[in-house]
């Protein structure tokens, strides 16, 4: 009796080793995820409290990760970037005019959320 014999083409042993060595490749990179925005403890203020109109005001914050790029929306128009600093902090000034007195959201989110999906902080700014 005669053994069967197996014959492997060999463009499917070099399909297969492509996977491989990508998987081995891009699977490391994949795994570690989205960059930590170290978020967990973020927070923000604005001083002076209340903002009074054609003042000048300050967002400040405290538990982001060091060196990251920050967007924050104001009241939903304005848009201040910073970067926060080696100890997780943060600072960024703006003068406001044409306000109506009121609350107004303060939005913070790392720069690499464009879809501004995560805010990393919410805070509020009064209108006097």
């Amino acid at each position: 009796m005669r053994e069967a014999s197996f014959r492997r083409p060999k463009g499917l042993i070099a399909a297969l080793a492509l996977a491989v060595v990508t998987l081995t490749a891009v699977g490391p990179v994949m795994a570690k995820g989205p960059r930590d925005t170290g978020s967990r403890d973020a927070t923000c203020w604005v001083r002076p409290d209340p903002v009074p109109n054609g003042s000048q005001y300050t967002v400040s914050g405290s538990g982001y990760a060091p060196a990251l790029n920050l967007t924050i929306f104001v009241g939903g128009g304005t848009i201040l970037m910073t970067t926060s600093s080696a100890a997780g902090n943060f600072n960024a000034g703006a003068v406001l005019a044409g306000a109506s007195s009121g609350d107004y959201p303060v939005v913070v989110y790392a720069q690499s959320d464009t879809k501004h999906h995560n805010p990393l902080a919410t805070c509020t700014m009064t209108v006097q």
